[in-house]
This record gives C-alpha cells, structure tokens and sequence, in this order.
C-alpha cells in the first residue's frame, strides 16, 4: 500500500540542505511510504490484519502521483529525496498530459517536488534547419522539456554523468508515454554535449543504456557497438555476446533502419515477397521498407531475409534511408567507404554497427 502525505517546510529537518541541492526551485514536501499489509486467517476466527513500513526495496518501484492543479504547467520538475540524510535527486516525466509526476525509487521516506516557474534553458543565436536549443544551466539536469526540435546539453550538468565513464556514448535521452520508456535513437555525443532531435514540449529525462558483450572487449568497433546497442537498434545473438564478426543478414538490417526511423510498424496481414512470411520476427520491418521505397528485393517476388547482406547493399539502402529522412547522404563524403570499401564483401555485424552510428552522428550533428 503506497501512502503520500503532504508536510509543511517547518516539518522537514534539513529543509536547508534540501534547498541547497535546487538552488531557485520551488519545492513541495511530501512524506511517501510503502506498508506490507499481511492478513492471517484462522478458521474459527476473525482474520488479523498487520502492517509494517518498508522503507527500501530490491528494486525500483514506479511511483505515479497526482500534481494539485497549481503546480501543472511548470518547468523543469524534479523529485528530491531525503532518506538517511543523504540527497538524491531523481528524474521525473510528466504523464496523463501533465496532470501526474511519475518516477522511480527503491528508498521510502522525505521527498520533494522540486519545479521551477520559468524555463531555465536559453536559446543560441545559431540558425539551423530545425531549431536549436542548448541547455547550459550550472546546477544538475534531471529532465527538460523541449522548447525546439534539436536539443543540445552540457554532458557534465546531467545527473547521470560519470567523469570516468568508459562509455560516454551509453548516455541517451528518452521520454515517457503510457508508463513505457522510450529511447530516443537520433541521438549521439559530441563535443561534451548530448544532442538529440526532440519533439518541441516532451519532456526528456536521462540514463546509462549500457550493454554488456564479453565477445567486443577488443573488437575494433567496440565503441560502435555500445552506441547502436544503448540505442536498442542492436541485440545479441545469444546471451552476453553480440557475435561482432558474424554475417549480417538482410532480414537483420532492415529491422535495425526500422527502429531507428521510430515510425509506428504493424505486423503485415499479407507479404508482398514469397520468402517473407507474415509470422517471421522481420516481416513487419521488411514490409515497412518495401512500402517506403527502402528496399526491392531480388524480383520474382523474392526478398532473401536470411541471406547475408553485402556492403554494395547496405550502401544503397543506407542511401535510400536517407532520402526516406530527407537527407542527401554522400557515402565518400561521409566517411563510409573504410567500411563499405569491398563492396561485394558480406558486411558483418560489427561493420554494420560502424555505419548506422556515422550514419547517426551525421544525422543529428553534421546536419545540425
């Protein structure tokens, strides 16, 4: 049983040192506890009903609440928490179209909903295709809405940063819809900065997406690896190992563009190729392609989903999917054909990985 109680500044110890931690926020105080209600039953008896206070769990556990009408429609919300009179400062989303404050936590006692009444993010002169907006507030970021459709953070100002992380690119923004996560994938790193293309009012909050292969330790595309995994393009072949050299199959790479475009993908009611059946884990994906002009197949109503594919391949459907996006991409003038260079060669995992990351980066960087 999840318990909020509103508490007033003066019942809060420490109210200075939780201040302290948001500078210019406002803050409203809560009390959230977890009670395990056991019930006994004897027969020939009444039953008994026992409560206790969890105040820790093993793992998180969501936590929705409901915003009072007067605090809606701010900016920059944050949960702070007191517990053991050590601070931590949570990412919250708004749900329910801004009238709920979702987070996660595995410690129960002091919190506060920490907000600010004005947007804290400014604006850069630069022009671009989309509008660029660049976060350089001094105090931590947990979360931030939108306020244009290229957004671009201070790395060392999110809650999440390591200094000496060894996976800087395992870093990626994602936002919240129907209690689900959802990564963003147009998202890269440059320049000590997180970039990513937003949608103008979402609110975006931070993680560490880091995937763990025993098998890429000192692959050469260990860092292209890590990038396309913590964007969830990529999965392993089996569990802990990607299977970096092994063979790329065609069924695997339109699948991979597919979660990248973040467009909606149904499952097929019918195949337009004899070799694709509507039931296979790729169908939806190669379906998708074919109908955006991606990919067309051998002819003779053949796709071959499970032959691997070749460099000369992957080079004309990267290109395709590029128009799809609306970009011209030069595979020369991009820095692609150290890869795609032996072009009737099969493209292994790993080269493909390689691809979709500078395909990334020029995406969301060179373009921006």
């Amino acid at each position: 049983m999840l318990i909020v109680e509103q508490k007033e500044e003066t019942e809060i110890p420490d109210v200075q040192k939780i201040e302290q931690a948001v500078p210019g926020a406002v803050l409203k105080f809560l009390d959230i506890t977890i009670e395990k209600v056991v019930t006994t039953t004897v027969e020939g008896s009444s039953p008994t009903t026992e409560r206790e206070a969890v105040t820790a769990t093993q793992q998180p556990v969501v936590i929705i609440i409901d915003l009072p009408e007067e605090l809606q429609g701010m900016y920059d919300y944050k949960i702070v928490r007191m517990h053991n009179g050590v601070i931590d400062i949570l990412p919250a989303s708004l749900v329910d179209n801004g009238t709920r404050l979702r987070f996660e936590t595995d410690r129960f006692s002091t919190y506060s909903i920490a907000y600010t009444e004005e947007q804290s993010s400014t604006v850069k002169g630069k022009s671009s295709r989309r509008r660029n907006t660049s976060v350089t507030s001094a105090e931590t970021i947990s979360s931030i809405t939108a306020e244009g459709n290229l957004m671009k953070v201070e790395i060392s100002r999110l809650s999440i940063y390591i200094e000496d992380s060894e996976n800087i690119n395992g870093m990626v923004p994602y936002y919240m819809e129907d209690n689900e996560e959802n990564i963003v994938r147009f998202s890269a790193v440059a320049d000590g900065e997180l970039i990513w293309i937003a949608d103008k009012g979402r609110t975006y909050l931070f993680k560490y997406n880091d995937k763990n292969y025993r098998d890429i330790e000192y692959h050469w595309a260990k860092n292209d690896i890590l990038f396309t995994s913590a964007r969830e393009l990529f999965t392993g072949m089996s569990e802990g190992e990607f299977s970096p050299d092994a063979g790329m199959t065609r069924g695997m790479f339109v699948t991979v563009l597919g979660r990248l475009s973040g467009d909606n993908i149904s499952s097929p009611a019918v195949s337009n190729f004899t070799d694709v059946l509507t039931d296979a884990w790729y169908a939806s994906y190669v379906e998708w392609a074919a109908a955006a002009g991606i990919v067309n197949g051998y002819g003779n109503g053949l796709f071959g989903p499970e032959d691997e594919i070749t460099k000369e391949q992957i080079a004309l459907i990267i290109n395709r999917f590029a128009k799809y996006t609306g970009l011209e991409l030069n595979i020369t003038s991009e820095g692609l054909t150290d890869i795609l260079f032996d072009t009737k060669d099969i493209a292994t995992r790993a080269e493909a990985a390689a691809v979709l990351k500078r395909f990334i980066d020029f995406y969301v960087v060179t373009e921006n």
